[in-house]
């Protein structure tokens, strides 16, 4: 079952969304499993939230399809915030360089390549139609670490759920292998409220400011 994914404050009646994907869901809140298979993000309804919020443990499990999904929820001009695992490293690789990590560069499940950077998680929200207003990179707590390395081997976490204690140490160790070059990436954004007529930009998806028709060129005189 589901908890109900809203909580409201007694004093502004703001309603809040937490949709979790692969991260530990936070605990004294309503939150919903985004990951799970029945989808419930898409079967909420639509511009219902004033504040949504992302917590991914991988870019492979929020693409710009499921972001774009999950922001949907929030109403129009309403906050959402992203918090995604991704490269501590700034480079457009991601991964640290082989002179500094060789034992990384080992690591080829489809899904290391799918974390993301941290630009690449802002661009992404861009693309999911949000007009983020800041980016910051957080260290990971353990249980966020553990969850991460869980997203990039899923089979391993499949095994270690079912009680292997070889696939729970091996996760142990790529856990430690991952943590010193993984972060959290937090994305702050908004739900643009457009209207008929309002031009916006398609790199911010922030609203143009309105210029002035082009004027009339002088008459002819006789």
């Amino acid at each position: 079952f589901f908890l109900v994914p809203c909580f409201c404050s007694l004093f502004t009646m703001s309603k809040s969304l937490v949709a979790c994907y692969g991260l530990p869901r936070p605990q004294g809140g309503a939150s919903v499993d985004g990951a799970h298979p029945d989808n419930p993000v898409a079967r909420l309804p639509e511009g219902l939230y004033d504040v949504v919020t992302v917590m991914s443990a991988s870019g492979a499990l929020t693409d710009v399809a499921k972001l774009g999904e999950a922001a949907k929820r929030a109403k129009a001009g309403g906050s959402v915030e992203v918090r995604e695992v991704v490269w501590a490293w700034p480079s457009a690789e991601g991964r640290p360089p082989a002179a500094v990590a060789p034992a990384l560069q080992s690591l080829r499940a489809a899904r290391v390549g799918d974390i993301r950077t941290a630009e690449s998680l802002r661009r992404a929200v861009v693309y999911a139609g949000l007009s983020p207003s800041g980016t910051s990179v957080r260290p990971l707590a353990a249980p966020e670490m553990r969850a991460a390395a869980e997203a990039a081997y899923p089979a391993l976490a499949s095994q270690a759920a079912a009680g292997a204690a070889e696939a729970h140490d091996a996760l142990t160790a790529l856990a430690a292998a991952l943590a010193p070059h993984l972060a959290l990436g937090v994305v702050v954004a908004q739900r643009p409220a457009y209207s008929p007529g309002v031009s916006f930009s398609l790199r911010s998806r922030g609203a143009l400011p309105k210029t002035a028709p082009p004027a009339a060129p002088p008459s002819a005189t006789p």
